[in-house]
């Protein structure tokens, strides 16, 4: 491992409320990986976009559902196709999945000390993404 890797990544115990907190969490995304590979939304009755319902406009992740299922299901092109931002956010949580397990595995917490790699930069780059995302489909250019 480089020197600049082994200063900016760090490992330090967990403590018995962090073990249970990522245990937790594991179990949250386990549950939302399943949900969007067990329930087809193009054969869910109830309405469940309230706010295309009242405006009459996409909301930001209007199609998601979609994409998350044909995710699940291997078919990655109708996933692109029914929300962009369905691949980025499978990955999210694909990666945030690995990196809880192995720390639990580990028993350490892993840090990444950077100057650009934060969580506060990850998400804001994530949410800002996701608007430029919206504001395309808005304009009707790749809606699904």
């Amino acid at each position: 491992m480089s020197a600049i890797m082994r200063r900016s990544l760090t490992f330090e115990a967990l403590s018995i409320v962090q073990v249970r907190n990522r245990v937790f969490l594991l179990g949250m995304l386990f549950v939302f990986l399943a949900y969007a590979f067990w329930i087809d939304p193009q054969q869910t009755p109830i309405q469940t976009c309230y706010f295309k319902a009242w405006t009459g406009w996409d909301c930001p992740s209007c199609g998601m559902s979609r994409s998350l299922y044909a995710l699940t299901h291997g078919q990655w092109l109708s996933a692109v196709h029914y929300h962009w931002m369905g691949p980025v956010l499978f990955a999210l949580v694909i990666f945030v999945l690995a990196g809880l397990g192995l720390e639990l595995a580990m028993r350490k917490k892993i840090t990444l000390s950077s100057r650009w790699i934060s969580a506060k930069n990850t998400l804001l780059f994530f949410l800002v993404f996701w608007m430029i995302t919206w504001l395309v489909r808005l304009a009707g250019v790749g809606h699904g």
